[in-house]
């Protein structure tokens, strides 16, 4: 009898350990993930806000970038078409030019016809 109850206890002792040890790896297992789970989580929101401001410093590089081509294409679209607008005129200019070479070529025409 004594034997069997001396089983027993040193049964339960055992049970109570393992169940005791289980426990203690089972808290310090979830306090390490817990842990890293923070690590991960201030990185990610330190990368978020680099990110965030990588993305913020971009976007007024890429909104600089545009309105200087913009401006280019504004000053050349200008150039363009002042450069159209000399060369009609130039061109109407020459018209003119020859028109009355014309008109003066044929009036000293009618004065050699008449003579």
């Amino acid at each position: 009898v004594v034997v069997v109850v001396l089983v027993v206890l040193v049964v339960l002792v055992v049970v109570v350990v393992v169940v005791v040890v289980v426990v203690v790896v089972v808290v310090v297992r979830s306090l390490r993930m817990h842990v890293k789970y923070e690590q991960h989580s201030g990185r990610m929101t330190s990368m978020h806000l680099l990110s965030t401001r990588e993305a913020k410093a971009a976007a007024q590089e890429l909104s600089a970038r545009r309105a200087e081509s913009i401006a280019t294409l504004e000053a050349q679209h200008e150039a363009d078409s002042m450069n159209s607008y000399l060369t009609a005129r130039s061109k109407a200019e020459e018209r003119s030019e020859l028109e009355v070479q014309k008109q003066h070529e044929q009036t000293l025409e009618k004065e050699l016809a008449a003579k």
